[in-house]
């Protein structure tokens, strides 16, 4: 590629580049088995295609069919921007933790986007805290736990409950890394 192609790959696709080098190399291994010359433009695009499709098999080998695919990137097409690590790590917490499969993740998938270690496990360990504590009841929205901002989140569940569970706000900042 030239020089000034890098350059606009780089500023128009950077989440390409947020993944695995080896898979990088395995796609433009193929696109050079395709023929696509690497001075055109369209190799860069090309290059891009392939790294969604890439994309598009991970959603489907953690559950997701193609009809919710589709649906998913209609809702929401920066589901297809997440880096892989990102959406195995994100899927993988929600699938083991919560017990949530392709189709709730479907209704939420802002959670993925979420940083698990700065917003998602806290708001759990302060959650699982509260249940265990019998303060909560069993039936909690985790999408809209996750979805609220941050101000709201401390008001009705860690403020809420200071007195009741004192170690709450302690939890949570350990988590959270203050």
């Amino acid at each position: 590629m030239r020089e000034s192609d890098i350059s606009m790959y780089i500023m128009r696709y950077p989440r390409d580049l947020s993944g695995s080098h080896d898979r990088f190399i395995e796609i433009l291994s193929e696109l050079k088995k395709m023929g696509f010359d690497p001075s055109s433009r369209s190799y860069m695009n090309a290059l891009h295609t392939l790294q969604l499709a890439r994309k598009w098999e991970i959603y489907k080998s953690l559950g997701w069919s193609e009809d919710e695919l589709l649906k998913l990137i209609k809702k929401s097409p920066f589901f297809m921007r997440l880096s892989e690590t990102k959406i195995r790590k994100g899927v993988e917490f929600f699938m083991t933790h919560l017990g949530w499969d392709s189709s709730v993740i479907s209704k939420y998938p802002q959670c993925l986007n979420f940083s698990l270690e700065k917003r998602i496990i806290p708001r759990y360990v302060v959650m699982q805290m509260l249940l265990s504590n019998g303060l909560l009841k069993k039936d909690v929205n985790w999408g809209k736990i996750f979805s609220i901002n941050e101000k709201d989140f401390l008001n009705k569940f860690v403020n809420k409950y200071e007195g009741e569970s004192p170690k709450l706000m302690e939890a949570y900042c350990k988590e959270v890394g203050v």
